[in-house]
């Protein structure tokens, strides 16, 4: 699926697209919205259309989303985490999410930064892999 790793001054992730083969391409699993960073598991097209979503001036409809979405966005005032249902939940510092949060937040816990977390996660997870991107917060 995906390791998406944050301490909510930066956040890095895998760049693994898995569809019916795994690693076809790497595709882009972090953006920059609204002055905040977005990262993104689950499927893409999914994924695409929460990004969309929080790019747009009025938030009325949700657009519905599978159980496995799942984001998390960093801004000034912390880290939020989103779900299918897309309420943002405040979550504590550091977060991660995807298949290999898990392994990313341990790293992280022992003091790695996201992106070293990330690249340890890949080594753990066989859904995350390719190249390790990183945004930092503005």
């Amino acid at each position: 699926m995906t390791t998406i790793a944050t301490d909510g001054k930066s956040m890095a992730c895998d760049s693994r697209l898995i569809g019916s083969h795994i690693d076809q391409i790497n595709t882009k699993k972090i953006f920059r919205v609204r002055g905040k960073i977005v990262g993104i598991a689950g499927a893409l097209a999914e994924a695409l259309i929460f990004v969309d979503w929080l790019k747009s001036e009025t938030k009325d409809t949700k657009p519905d989303l599978s159980d496995s979405f799942e984001a998390i966005v960093v801004g000034p005032n912390g880290v939020d985490w989103y779900g299918d249902r897309l309420v943002a939940v405040s979550v504590g510092i550091p977060a991660a999410i995807g298949s290999g949060g898990d392994y990313a937040m341990g790293a992280m816990m022992a003091g790695a930064t996201p992106k070293k977390a990330v690249e340890i996660a890949k080594k753990l997870d066989p859904g995350s892999g390719g190249p390790v991107k990183e945004l930092i917060l503005k």
